[in-house]
């Protein structure tokens, strides 16, 4: 995209080396005035948010946390701009699209000339404001450092033509909406082939890879038909042993990481970097290819099992909310990873759980009392190897629509940047695709 045909330095704006040559810059004082209006507490909530700036709190999907008394909470105006005073430099800032109030904690900027607000909240969300605003905070210390209307208002910003201002926001907003549309294609995309993944693992680990092999009823109320020649038998007997998990705290800084039940996600156990206990016993200690089952958690999470992989680099051990599996000889422990994790076991083996408030409680002994289906030890590896083969796919295919997401949203943070600072012209840019989407006719 082109830029503007000229351009003249300016050294009093934060990282910007130079602006249109007509256009202005300003001190956020001669655009904004700081107000400060109580007594409107029969207003509407209203939320600041780092991802998003402005919003109704109601829309946040938080509990509402605002005292009973509002009196001294800030009236903002639709077309204000407001901010956090500790979190402006993470982005909690914005243009206001309702009438509201807002914490105290919050500044209210409104706009004393005519402006298009929706350009300053593009400009004071770039990278380039936000460490400004950093630059600006003040306070006894760097944590509790805040941004002062007398300093936000000492900021310099570029002060394009109000017209100018309006075709910049109104060729970001066309560009965002389609930037929104890619990427919900592609979220959508992935829940697909997640879906596909999961399809493709429940159908392999509990009917086979042979679609004419001789099926019978399992007997099992949650499989249906399986195999002739697999195996109807309880968890326990595929297992050599079960243990429980340690007590001991992991703030002592010892070597020796435990595992917890954050660690365990999608079938995989991840290694911990931090905390560690200094001793264990021996026969608590992880060997390859254990199995984690974990006993405790949130109704949703409760159940999920992770395979564990020693790198031989550092020892592991895992806390109470786990059970540590070891399978028998007869059973391929990646096999019955992807059984128990499969959304029919999960689903059953939730239902069997007991629940109060907000965490449930799945008792080992009565979880390795249920029934599965497994085929020869040899069908097993032959399983295994399919699903890795295909979920490499798979996987290959997410991991590109994911780095497509991410390219696409770098994008679409440089596009605000260089538009609002002047780098790109979208003038002409704005007419051109207004041009092409009436088929190209002037008038």
């Amino acid at each position: 995209m082109k830029s503007y045909s000229a351009y003249e330095p300016d050294s009093r704006l934060p990282g910007i080396e130079q602006v249109p040559i007509h256009w202005s810059v300003l001190r956020n004082s001669v655009i904004f005035k700081e107000v400060n209006e109580a007594g409107y507490g029969e207003l509407q909530l209203l939320s600041i948010l780092a991802d998003r700036g402005v919003v109704r709190q109601s829309d946040t999907g938080r509990k509402e946390r605002a005292p009973d008394d509002r009196s001294k909470y800030k009236r903002i105006l639709k077309g204000d701009i407001g901010y956090n005073l500790m979190n402006a430099f993470m982005g909690a800032i914005g243009v206001s699209n309702y009438d509201g109030i807002i914490s105290p904690a919050y500044a209210v900027c409104r706009p004393k000339i005519k402006i298009e607000p929706e350009y300053f909240h593009h400009l004071f969300r770039t990278g380039i404001y936000l460490i400004e605003f950093d630059r600006n905070a003040y306070g006894i210390m760097d944590e509790r450092n805040r941004l002062y209307f007398d300093a936000f208002k000492r900021i310099y910003v570029p002060f394009p033509p109000l017209n100018e201002q309006k075709v910049i926001v109104k060729y970001i907003d066309q560009k965002l909406a389609e930037i929104d549309q890619f990427i919900s294609y592609k979220r959508r995309l992935i829940e697909l082939l997640n879906e596909q993944k999961t399809v493709l693992i429940n159908q392999a680990v509990t009917q086979g890879l042979d679609p004419t092999v001789s099926m019978k009823p399992s007997g099992i109320d949650w499989l249906g038909d399986i195999p002739t020649h697999w195996e109807r038998l309880q968890i326990r007997r595929a297992l050599q042993s079960y243990d429980y998990g340690i007590s001991d705290s992991t703030h002592g800084g010892g070597s020796i990481k435990v595992l917890k039940m954050g660690h365990v996600h999608d079938g995989v156990v991840h290694i911990p970097d931090e905390g560690g206990v200094k001793t264990i016993e021996d026969n608590l200690l992880l060997k390859d290819k254990d199995l984690l089952f974990n006993r405790t958690n949130s109704p949703e999470l409760v159940g999920k099992v992770g395979l564990f992989r020693d790198d031989c680099t550092k020892k592991v051990t895992f806390a109470s909310y786990l059970v540590r599996l070891r399978v028998k000889d007869c059973t391929a422990p990646e096999f019955l990873n992807y059984l128990l994790n499969s959304h029919l076991m999960l689903s059953k083996a939730r239902q069997n759980a007991l629940h109060s408030l907000n965490q449930s409680n799945l008792n080992p002994s009565r979880y390795s009392q249920m029934e599965i289906s497994l085929p020869p030890f040899d069908e097993q590896i032959e399983i295994i190897s399919f699903i890795e083969r295909e979920s490499e796919v798979i996987d290959c295919a997410i991991a590109q629509a994911e780095k497509e997401i991410e390219l696409i949203q770098e994008y679409r943070t440089t596009l605000i940047s260089d538009a609002v600072t002047g780098k790109i012209d979208v003038r002409d840019k704005l007419k051109a695709e207004a041009s092409v989407a009436l088929g190209g006719v002037r008038p």
